[in-house]
């Protein structure tokens, strides 16, 4: 029957849906400031980590580590690096409150200090230090994080071809090339980025397939719900040519798309 059908063709559909959902839980779990990601409000610091400190820089003049944590600035407990950064760039003098490891220490100095540049910078990097969050608890969030997505990534594919066919910019969409891109960029980071952009290819494969195109799942329960509303099937290798077309569109998009990734590869 119809149903058994869709049922099987939603298969894959929902295994994309699944493991970009575990997926995002996980990446969550390892950097819960992708918790952003989620929910689409910033998740709220209780200090900053220094990733890296340049050399040469104030920074390391002060004594900063990779590793340290900001606990507080000038007065502000549990300052994010926006704070962080418009003390820097603003205050007369800065008053640190570091913890290394289980020491807590303090660091006072006139600002900036000369080599800070101009607007003055500390020469490091730095990133949120957020509660941690739980893969059991992310789980429930990511699952409504697939459905609630599903309408702006249509609308993305849908101007990402538009884009293909017309020429025009478009970021919405990215061919083999601009995901090799994105891979490579992602595992220089880490771990954390490379299984959040697993997680983001598996919700779009599953959005993807769910789209009514010939050759793909969406468009094949497309043709089935057709043949059930009309009530006699289609005439011998006529489905199939239908499929065939579509395949070939979407193929056609597909290089279309990697054409003008290597180009503007080749002209940056």
């Amino acid at each position: 029957g119809l149903g058994a059908k869709l049922w099987v063709l939603v298969g894959g559909v929902i295994a994309n849906y699944l493991l970009g959902a575990v997926l995002l839980a996980w990446a969550i779990s390892l950097e819960p400031s992708y918790q952003e990601v989620v929910t689409g409000a910033p998740v709220a610091a209780h200090g900053s980590t220094v990733e890296t400190v340049s050399d040469g820089s104030p920074a390391e003049a002060l004594g900063l580590r990779r590793g340290d944590v900001i606990t507080a600035i000038n007065g502000v407990e549990g300052p994010g690096p926006d704070e962080v950064v418009a003390q820097v760039r603003s205050a007369d003098a800065l008053a640190l409150e570091v913890r290394r490891g289980a020491e807590t220490f303090e660091v006072s100095t006139p600002w900036p200090l000369e080599g800070a540049g101009d607007p003055p910078l500390l020469g490091i990097q730095i990133t949120a230090l957020v509660e941690p969050v739980g893969f059991l608890q992310a789980l429930p969030e990511t699952l409504a994080f697939g459905v609630r997505v599903i309408p702006r990534m249509v609308g993305g594919f849908v101007s990402g071809f538009a884009a293909a066919v017309t020429g025009a910019r478009n970021d919405d969409v990215a061919g083999p090339v601009g995901m090799v891109n994105m891979v490579s960029q992602a595992t220089r980071v880490g771990l954390a980025p490379v299984v959040l952009l697993a997680a983001v290819i598996n919700f779009s494969l599953a959005v993807f397939n769910l789209l009514p195109i010939p050759g793909l799942d969406g468009g094949r329960m497309l043709l089935a719900t057709v043949v059930a509303a009309r009530g006699r099937p289609f005439r011998p290798g006529q489905e199939e040519a239908i499929h065939f077309i579509g395949v070939m569109a979407v193929l056609a998009l597909i290089v279309l798309i990697t054409v003008r990734e290597i180009g503007a590869l080749l002209a940056g």
